[in-house]
Order: C-alpha cells, then sequence, then structure tokens
C-alpha cells in the first residue's frame, strides 16, 4: 500500500521483463496498476505509466488486453500533459510500435508519422527517443517494401545513437545492421557492405563472439558478396556463417543445415565440386534426421546435392538422387508448376543421355 511498496515491486517486475520472465511480471505490473489507481485515480501519470509497464508485458505475452492499454495510457498523457510532453511521445511510440511489431502496417504507419512530426517540433536533435521514434518509422517504410525511404531514417537514426549513446552500445549496432539491411533493399551492395563490415568490428569490440548477431551479420556480408559477385569473399564468410554455427547448434538444427547447403553452393559456383561435395554429403545425410523441415527446402537441398554429384562425374548417383527430387516435387506441387517439373524432367533426361 505504500509508494515506495509500488515501486520496489515495479523494479522487481521490471526485472523480470527484462530476463524474458514476461508471465512473471505482468501480474506485479497489474497489481501495482491497480494500487496506484486505488489510491490517485485512473487518469494519475502513475497510473497511467503502470498500465502502459503492464501492457508491455501483456504484449510479450501475446495478450490482446495489451494494445487498449496502450491506447489508454498515451490519450490519458495527452490529457494531462499535452500532445509535445515527451511522456506523451513516448506513449504514442509504444503504441504505434505495438502495432508495427504485429504487422499491422497501415494502422501504426500514421501514428509513426505523427510522433516523428512532433518529435522534430518538441525534443532536442540529439535527443535518443527522438533517433528511437525515426528507427521505427523507418522499419516500417521498410516493411512497406519502400527501402529507399527507409534508409534516410534509418541512417539519421543510427548516427544519431551513436552520436548521443556512442558506436559500441548495442542498440547503435543494431541501427547499423537495420541501416545495412535497407540498403541492401535499395540494391545499394557496396554501401551495405561497407556499413555491415564496419559495424561487424564494432560488435566484436561489444559482444562475445558466441552472440547470434555477429553469426547473422557474416551471413549478410557474404550475402552483398554474392551480389557484388565477389565468389572467394563470400566462401571465406559463409564458412565462418558454418563454423559458427557448427559451434553453437546441433547437428540436425535447420540453420545448421542452411549454412552447409550455402558453403557447398557457393563452392559449386566457383566449379570446385569436388570440396562441395564433402558439405553436400553431411547435408543430404541430416535431411531426414530434422524434423519440421519444409518440403520444399528438402528438395531443394537434394537437388544440391544432385547437382553436385554430376558435376564430380558420379552420373548414375545423380540421376538416381534427381529422379528421388523429381518425386518429391511431383508429391508437393500435385500439378501446381508444370514448368518446374517440366525443367527437372529435362535435366533427368540430360543426366541420362551423358550415362
Amino acid at each position: 500500500e505504500h509508494a515506495r511498496t509500488r515501486v520496489a515491486l515495479a523494479g522487481l517486475a521490471s526485472s523480470y521483463l527484462m530476463t524474458g520472465d514476461a508471465a512473471r511480471a505482468a501480474p506485479i505490473f497489474e497489481a501495482v496498476a491497480d494500487a496506484w489507481e486505488e489510491r490517485v485515480g485512473p487518469q494519475h501519470s502513475e497510473t497511467l505509466t503502470a498500465r502502459s509497464n503492464h501492457a508491455r508485458a501483456l504484449a510479450r505475452l501475446g495478450d490482446a488486453r495489451a494494445e487498449d492499454l496502450l491506447r489508454g495510457a498515451y490519450e490519458g498523457r495527452e490529457r494531462i500533459f499535452g500532445p509535445d510532453d515527451s511522456r506523451t511521445l513516448y506513449g504514442l511510440f509504444q503504441w504505434a510500435h505495438h502495432l508495427r511489431r504485429n504487422g499491422r502496417l497501415d494502422e501504426a504507419e500514421p501514428l509513426l508519422v505523427e510522433l516523428v512530426a512532433r518529435a522534430e517540433r518538441a525534443l532536442p536533435e540529439r535527443s535518443t527517443p527522438r533517433h528511437r521514434y525515426n528507427s521505427d518509422l523507418g522499419l516500417l517504410r521498410l516493411a512497406q517494401g519502400r527501402p529507399a525511404e527507409a534508409s534516410e531514417l534509418l541512417v539519421l537514426a543510427w548516427e544519431g545513437f551513436a552520436d548521443t549513446e556512442g558506436p559500441f552500445d548495442s542498440e547503435t549496432l543494431v541501427l547499423g545492421m537495420n541501416y545495412a539491411g535497407s540498403l541492401m533493399e535499395s540494391g545499394r551492395w557496396s554501401a551495405s557492405l561497407d556499413v555491415m563490415i564496419g559495424t561487424l568490428a564494432d560488435m566484436r569490440e561489444e559482444f562475445d563472439e558466441d552472440d547470434p548477431r555477429i553469426c547473422l551479420m557474416l551471413s549478410n556480408i557474404a550475402f552483398a558478396h554474392v551480389q557484388r559477385g565477389e565468389s572467394r569473399l563470400a566462401l571465406a564468410r559463409l564458412l565462418d556463417v558454418l563454423e559458427w554455427r557448427n559451434q553453437h547448434l546441433s547437428s540436425d538444427a535447420p540453420r545448421r543445415l542452411a549454412a552447409l547447403d550455402r558453403v557447398g553452393a557457393q563452392l559449386l559456383t566457383l566449379e570446385r565440386p569436388e570440396e562441395a561435395l564433402p558439405y553436400f554429403e553431411e547435408l543430404a545425410s541430416s535431411i531426414d534426421l530434422t524434423p519440421g523441415l519444409d518440403a520444399e527446402v528438402r528438395s531443394s537441398y537434394r537437388l544440391g546435392y544432385a547437382r553436385c554429384l554430376a558435376a564430380c562425374g558420379r552420373t548414375d548417383e545423380a540421376e538416381e538422387e534427381l529422379a528421388t527430387v523429381l518425386e518429391m516435387e511431383r508429391a508437393r506441387l500435385a500439378g501446381a508448376d508444370a514448368a518446374g517439373i517440366a525443367r527437372l524432367e529435362e535435366e533427368l533426361r540430360a543426366l541420362q543421355a551423358r550415362r
């Protein structure tokens, strides 16, 4: 019942939320919000903050009540503090962010556009929240398929965070990844690669080498090298990705199988099929041991193996593997992709003619 008790309980719930335990955080936040409302009323800033915290926990749990709480907290802050107060802007951000994260882009867009406009008017240029709001609108533009607009917003957010929070801040590094992704989506591979290589160096200063974001960045760098036709550089990074996944994932993890496939495919691109073969052989032996692997992915992996066998001159084995792929695809597509089936049949006939 005492204010200090409510503050302490809110701190405990925040700790649970930060460690990913939203299920324990949510009821504590709700109890704190109820206690504040009982003592100071539903429209008091303390009550609204507590309701907002409760909504954050519910959002992590996928609870539909989160949206109404976030909207209510924003509208209450706007009534109390006015439209341009930093607390009001943060409430609007939480509501819009929730909508964007749940794929409701059309509803989130006008809120984020309004938020960015208000923040430019009300907040200092060197303001961390302002950078964060630019980032959220940039990510929305990226999801809408508007990468050029996304890049303009994300570079502002990235450079702003680097200025106010430092280049090694974890959020700065994530923003660097997002900005690089928008450049990739725009087809600006060289610019994207420059950003990613610099960000990777910074990440290695800030994160442990086993952090999955290191692996993601290596994978993106490899993809950019492929797009630039830099096959040997791409292979080096793909081998780094495979090494990371070998160390941190189980042998049948889908992402590890994907890394095997990409290394094998890149070696085939470099016309080094004998070196590619062990990767494809390991991949082929793991396919049926991996639960939940998509049928299309299974076919794709087996097709890569068949083509590698053919490139190595092992025509009989390649023919057998390709025939298996053809049957898998006929069963999967049930006539839906006649052109794709025809291409596989032609490839099989070519192998048979060679034999």
